[in-house]
């Protein structure tokens, strides 16, 4: 089996699973590998790399901010599950229903409406914890995520800007989605 690689026809398995093929590292057509090119990998693959691993420590940074405030936001369901139990008065919205409301009522004020439980525990935690003394950066962090909650939510929500889609950020992210597209296309 081969494939064309910038030109060069390159065969598919010449190394061992898990290795990336030597072939694979040459880009100019029909060229052979430059002394200096011999031990390092080209220019272009090691700041695909260093791309990579900002992009992974931005999706850490941002899955701890969107995913912190799944504690209150658990707890504050289970009184309502535990409410609607007791009740029997069910409050089930469609998920089609719910979409349609956020997209025609999308605002900060909205997002509030929605999410202040939220703000108000991590107001309420983040006293809590400064007055007893046993707070440490984590618990502070995770208090300032929970007071943030709504801003964060307002912001997954709108649609990402024009002027944001010719950054770097957009850029890395569309060119790692285009790579591994490639790898994959038939």
């Amino acid at each position: 089996y081969q494939r064309r690689v910038h030109g060069a026809v390159t065969p598919i398995f010449d190394t061992e699973p898990g290795q990336l093929p030597r072939s694979a590292l040459i880009t100019r057509p029909n060229a052979q590998p430059s002394v200096e090119e011999e031990g390092n990998p080209p220019l272009g693959l090691r700041f695909r790399w260093l791309r990579l691993l900002v992009l992974v420590v931005l999706e850490i940074f941002l899955s701890v901010l969107l995913y912190a405030p799944e504690i209150p936001e658990g707890c504050i369901r289970l009184v309502r599950g535990f409410s609607a139990q007791i009740t029997g008065k069910q409050n089930w919205v469609p998920q089609d229903q719910v979409e349609r409301e956020v997209e025609a009522e999308l605002s900060l004020s909205y997002a509030f409406k929605k999410t202040w439980q939220v703000c108000i525990w991590g107001i309420f935690y983040l006293i809590y914890i400064l007055f007893s003394g046993s707070y440490s950066f984590m618990t502070v962090f995770l208090c300032l995520c929970w007071i943030t909650y709504p801003l964060i939510t307002y912001a997954a929500c709108i649609a990402v800007p024009e002027g944001l889609k010719t950054g770097w950020l957009w850029t890395w992210v569309m060119e790692l989605r285009d790579h591994e597209n490639e790898k994959f296309a038939f």
